[in-house]
C-alpha cells in the first residue's frame, strides 16, 4: 500500500498495478461508470442532507432538526425505493429504458433550475 503511494510500480498477483488496484472503479473497465456514479450518488445524497438540515435549522427554525431530518430521510428512502421499483418493472414491461431515463433527467433538470431561481 505504501509502495502504491509512493508512485513505485509494485504489482499483486495478477499483474495489475498497485496503484491502480487501490481505485476500485480502476480494476475493469466495466466497473468504472457504475463505481462513479455510486460515488457521485452517495456524494449528492450526504451534500443534500447536509444541506437540508441547516435549512430546517436555520431557514425553517424547526424546533427539532435532527427529529424532522430524520424523519424526512425515511420518507425520501421510502419515495426512492418505490420510485426505483415501479420505474424498474415499467422499463421492464416497456423495454422503453431510454425514455424513463431522459425523462429523470429532464425533470431533475426542471427542479433545479426551478431551485436556482428561487434561491435569487
Amino acid at each position: 500500500m505504501y509502495a502504491a503511494m509512493a508512485g513505485l510500480t509494485a504489482t499483486i498477483a495478477d499483474d495489475v498495478p498497485l496503484v491502480v488496484a487501490a481505485l476500485p472503479w480502476a480494476r475493469t473497465r466495466e466497473a468504472e461508470p457504475h463505481a462513479t456514479g455510486r460515488l457521485l450518488v452517495n456524494l449528492g445524497n450526504a451534500l443534500g442532507t447536509t444541506d437540508f438540515l441547516y435549512f430546517l435549522t436555520d431557514g425553517l427554525r424547526v424546533g427539532d432538526p435532527e427529529g424532522s431530518l430524520l424523519i424526512l430521510t425515511l420518507v425520501h428512502l421510502v419515495a426512492t425505493v418505490a420510485a426505483t421499483w415501479g420505474g424498474g418493472v415499467l422499463s421492464d414491461r416497456t423495454r422503453r429504458r431510454r425514455v424513463f431515463v431522459a425523462g429523470v433527467f429532464t425533470v431533475l433538470g426542471a427542479l433545479s433550475v426551478g431551485r436556482i431561481r428561487s434561491v435569487r
